[in-house]
């Protein structure tokens, strides 16, 4: 039995993928297009399906309906830019591929379920109405499903226009208004609360890495890479659900049918959170670089 085979199998179990808000309609749709993502044969079908996965999977979450669309925007620039697929993968496929290997093993790794469990549980009842699982199931379809977001930003050196440009279509569908010039990176690490997303990085650690990091990289580039996508990913992630917690100004709403607070101290604790995961993935692509700003091996 190989990996796909073990996805299929795991498919057909209701918890797999759904915390106990998680409706019928829900749960037949999302085993039909996964199921349907594993069988498929053909390359660009498979990749539509993906996308079609990772829009299901955040929309049911409040804090996930405005990040959504916003793959479509990477998905575009990889289809029409000069991008070498023999060298890359489709980042929409890898993306719902490490969204099921991260599901599997929580579900069939009993060690590692306790410790995701027992961190989430603290912050639960406020996160997903007291559904551990539920604010896991979040913070992993958010880290997972987004991770490669920020890869125009990263494999367009520093050509201004066209990173200009891939800002700009990300701004239109998030409906926010971070301008199209030159500094376009610049406004991104700015949030609407008036704190830089580096620091608030760095804040997890203590440290000043990132802040650090973005900044050798952005004058010292590794292999035409200026901006980390992994780092950029982060910081549009940060940047777009700030603004959500600064627009609903720390109440709590519903969201189809469960409680959602926007009370800003848990941005910190679970937004940041996984923004500081997506941020370290790609990191020990740049072995030197960390050795010489960090001083480790």
């Amino acid at each position: 039995m190989n990996i796909n085979d073990i996805f299929k199998d795991n498919v057909k179990k209701n918890g797999f993928f759904f915390n106990r808000y998680s409706g019928a309609n829900e749960k037949e749709n999302t085993e039909k297009i996964i199921t349907e993502f594993l069988n498929c044969e053909n390359e660009r079908h498979r990749e539509t399906l993906a996308y079609l996965i990772i829009n299901y999977s955040l929309l049911p979450h409040a804090k996930g309906a405005e990040i959504a669309p916003l793959l479509g925007i990477m998905n575009m620039f990889e289809l029409h830019e000069s991008y070498n697929y023999k060298a890359n993968r489709k980042h929409l496929v890898h993306q719902v591929y490490t969204f099921l290997l991260g599901l599997l093993i929580y579900n069939n790794m009993e060690k590692v379920r306790e410790q995701i469990n027992n961190e989430m549980n603290g912050t639960t009842n406020n996160f997903s109405s007291g559904d551990e699982k539920g604010e896991f199931l979040f913070r992993w379809k958010l880290a997972s499903l987004t991770h490669n977001l920020g890869n125009g930003l990263s494999f367009f050196g520093n050509d201004k226009e066209k990173i200009g440009k891939y800002i700009f279509y990300l701004q239109l569908l998030s409906n926010e208004n971070w301008g199209y010039d030159q500094n376009g990176i610049t406004k991104l690490l700015v949030l609407d609360s008036g704190k830089k997303s580096l620091n608030l990085l760095d804040d997890v650690d203590n440290a000043n890495y990132f802040d650090q990091f973005f900044d050798y990289l952005s004058i010292n580039p590794f292999k035409s890479i200026y901006y980390d996508h992994g780092i950029m990913t982060s910081i549009i992630l940060l940047k777009i659900l700030d603004h959500m917690y600064t627009k609903y100004d720390g109440r709590t709403i519903d969201y189809k049918g469960y409680s959602v607070s926007f009370e800003r101290s848990f941005f910190d604790k679970s937004i940041v959170q996984t923004a500081y995961a997506i941020a370290l993935h790609n990191l020990d692509f740049y072995p030197k670089i960390i050795s010489n700003i960090w001083g480790t091996t």
